[in-house]
């Protein structure tokens, strides 16, 4: 330090003429040792911070890390019950409007019943009158024969009133079975119509999958000969690439001659009627698809004998975009034959629908069954009446009663207790209950309406208990199992999430779809209502209490994976040992403790030892503050953006979790 001061006085000393000439030589003798005056302290560590590489950083945690698998599904009822008459009369009451809260066995309808009610006093008074008869017949010895005619007009009145509850029963016998008989005829109908339906959504799925992922593959593999033989167009030919030309000019060719007949043969099934016309257009498809390699593969081996031209080279740039042209078709009939497998899917459904509804209008006969034992019924208490009325009559010639009076009275009054008990039940049908207790969906008649036999009025679904049907794939199912919990979200219930569970799992999948039937229980809520779309997330992983970072903090290298972890503001690289993973966040084994502060963003410009600074590097895209680099700068080639998504070899397990 002195002998900087001795230099700064003798600089200061020399002439004008000679100072610049001595400041030179002591500013190269001082320099090592010496400050310029006026330097900032901090100069030389204002140097290392503006070397420092920005990254954004997280907090490794403990926490519980999920995978799940997603199912989706409407919600639906457990009990879906449509409550329909029994007889045919005027709706007198029904319940209240749709969402009316009703309990198993409490009346939904009642039907007009004052014509059945007095029929119904008619026939207990008859009763009475009977059973006094038998009575004064057990008891009464030796009437006249004016008290036997008495008994004559009784005994007429009850074949009279036998008579007409026989006409009263065939009458309605006929229209129940008239009834009944329309209802199948609609129901196998509709059947009929859904069977055609799903059999023309069948002839309209265009190929298999197995032919599609083929054609696909193959014309890939075109895409990849045309772009080869542009390369090599551009490059020039060998003697190698001549006999490889001329092998895939007769490999094409072959291939053309393979697809030519395969597309003749069916073209002749088609015409027998074994094929559809669908597959003739797979078939077609593939012969032009070879034909486009053949002229491809020719142009190749031209291209090879004669040498590269502008227009040679333009020609397989053609090649190259027509055979991508055909592989764009192919994915486009991919996806056709996705959207005709749900047509169909749709249809045997409705097909399924139209069965159960013929099975319903079968399962109806029973109506038609005890219509026609009531008519038995009611003839058996005719032929009792009659044969009282004989009775009764040989009675007139008699002076005094005889124990064949007792027994024609007892008949009679066996045939009033019938009659009063097929018009009690009767009544009874005229009261109409619930049969489930929930809550009424939807009123399908009114008051003052005739409800025919069979007719649906009220709709009622199960108010405690809701589910809702999901499809899971045949690598998945094996890891759902019934009681398992579901978090489960509906739609029309945003923001709010319901704790369901695994059901069942139907035995059998669908043989097309290769999927599996999960029905999944929803807890009951006001909000959620039959008919809403649900999602939800079935957990079969679960890694609790265990060290988890964001995926972004992952670089990939050679035998795994790596992170950096900062310690006092310099990034330390560590090899991690991964867990299991999900969409954002993966468990780490090895390599990472709790609380660790790991670089998630920005890893693409650091080393081990590398100096950092953290920064918000979400606004990357905006411009610079001076003297500061940008991301994309200490990044070339948008090295910062693929560190940031976690590197390019980054795990990428399905995500079945949030």
């Amino acid at each position: 330090m002195a002998l900087c001061r001795m230099a700064r006085v003798r600089l200061r000393a020399l002439s004008a003429v000679g100072a610049a000439v001595v400041a030179v030589t002591l500013v190269v003798f001082l320099a090592p040792g010496c400050k310029r005056p006026g330097a900032a302290p901090g100069a030389a560590k204002g140097g290392e911070e503006e070397k420092a590489v920005p990254v954004e950083t997280a907090r490794a945690v403990r926490d519980t890390v999920k995978r799940t698998i997603e199912v989706t599904g409407t919600i639906q009822a457990e009990d879906d019950v449509n409550v329909a008459s029994v007889t045919t009369a005027r709706i007198e009451w029904m319940i209240g409007k749709e969402g009316t809260r009703v309990s198993a066995g409490q009346p939904v309808v009642r039907l007009d019943s004052k014509d059945t009610r007095a029929n119904l006093a008619q026939a207990q008074a008859q009763l009475k009158a009977a059973e006094a008869r038998l009575v004064q017949a057990k008891k009464t010895v030796g009437l006249t024969d004016a008290t036997a005619g008495s008994g004559v007009e009784q005994a007429q009145q009850a074949v009279e009133t036998a008579r007409a509850r026989l006409q009263q029963a065939e009458l309605n016998q006929s229209l129940i079975e008239k009834q009944t008989n329309e209802a199948i005829a609609q129901a196998q109908t509709a059947l009929v119509v859904a069977q055609a339906s799903a059999r023309q959504a069948e002839e309209a799925i265009p190929q298999t999958t197995e032919a599609t992922e083929a054609s696909i593959a193959q014309a890939e593999a075109a895409i990849g000969a045309a772009e080869a033989q542009l390369a090599d167009l551009k490059r020039g030919a060998r003697s190698q690439q001549r006999r490889q030309a001329e092998e895939a000019v007769n490999q094409a060719q072959l291939n053309v001659d393979n697809a030519q007949r395969e597309l003749g043969r069916l073209k002749k099934l088609k015409e027998a009627g074994a094929v559809s016309q669908s597959t003739v257009d797979a078939a077609q498809l593939s012969y032009d698809v070879a034909s486009s390699q053949l002229a491809s593969a020719k142009q190749a081996l031209s291209l090879t004998e004669e040498g590269p031209t502008a227009e040679q080279i333009q020609a397989a740039a053609q090649n190259v975009a027509a055979a991508k042209s055909a592989r764009d078709a192919l994915l486009a009939n991919r996806r056709l034959y996705t959207q005709r497998q749900e047509d169909l899917n749709k249809a045997r459904q409705a097909v399924a629908q139209a069965e159960s509804a013929v099975r319903v209008a079968e399962a109806n006969r029973t109506q038609v069954d005890s219509a026609a034992r009531e008519v038995l019924a009611a003839r058996a208490a005719l032929a009792t009446a009659e044969s009282g009325l004989r009775l009764s009559e040989a009675s007139r010639v008699r002076v005094n009663i005889s124990e064949d009076d007792v027994s024609a009275a007892q008949a009679s009054v066996d045939a009033a207790r019938a009659a009063v008990s097929m018009l009690e039940v009767e009544l009874s049908k005229r009261t109409i209950t619930s049969p489930v207790s929930g809550v009424v969906a939807q009123r399908m008649a009114d008051p003052g309406e005739v409800a025919n036999f069979g007719q649906a009025l009220v709709r009622i679904v199960t108010s405690q208990i809701l589910k809702f049907e999901a499809t899971v794939s045949e690598l998945e199912i094996g890891q759902v199992i019934p009681g398992m919990p579901v978090e489960v979200t509906v739609d029309g219930v945003p923001g709010r999430t319901f704790e369901g569970k695994v059901l069942t799992l139907h035995p059998a999948g669908d043989a097309q779809s290769r999927n599996f039937v999960v029905e999944v229980s929803v807890p009951r809520d006001d909000k959620i209502k039959p008919g809403m779309f649900a999602s939800g997330l079935v957990p079969v992983e679960v890694a609790e209490n265990a060290v988890a970072i964001p995926k972004d903090a992952l670089v990939e290298v050679k035998d795994g994976y790596k992170v950096f972890v900062v310690e006092a503001d310099v990034a330390k690289e560590r090899k991690v040992v991964l867990g299991l993973q999900n969409r954002n966040r993966v468990v780490v084994l090895q390599g990472v403790n709790a609380g660790d502060e790991v670089v998630v963003s920005g890893q693409a410009s650091l080393s081990d030892g590398t100096p950092i600074k953290r920064a918000d590097l979400s606004a990357s895209s905006s411009p610079a503050a001076p003297g500061e680099a940008t991301p994309s700068a200490e990044a070339p080639g948008g090295a910062a953006e693929a560190a940031s998504a976690g590197g390019p070899g980054a795990p990428k397990a399905k995500e079945e979790g949030r």
